[in-house]
């Protein structure tokens, strides 16, 4: 396993030939491509600045009247959207 040295935030910035090891491989190391990286790891960064995004907007719901709740349940359902999107296209590349 590659050593990668956290940030100050305690995640860790992974080489691009990271290898990982997963729980669910059971002790199997599984090596990502560097072509695949280059694709997946965009697009999960853009799956959290989503969920980044729309936090915030699911958590102030209580406080909203029922015109704006409607509002911020279509963008909660917008976001949803475009997540499904991103996961689907980042599981078709590690395929």
């Amino acid at each position: 396993m590659l050593a990668v040295p956290p940030k100050s935030n305690g995640m860790c910035a992974p080489h691009k030939s990271c290898v990982w090891t997963s729980a669910r491989g059971h002790g199997v190391v599984v090596a990502m491509d560097d072509d695949t990286s280059d694709l997946v790891v965009p697009l999960c960064t853009r799956i959290g600045m989503i969920m980044e995004d729309a936090s915030p907007v699911a958590l102030k719901v209580a406080c909203m009247d029922v015109a704006e709740r409607k509002a911020a349940l279509a963008e909660l359902d917008q976001s949803i959207e475009q997540l499904g999107s991103l996961i689907d296209a980042a599981k078709v590349l590690q395929q």
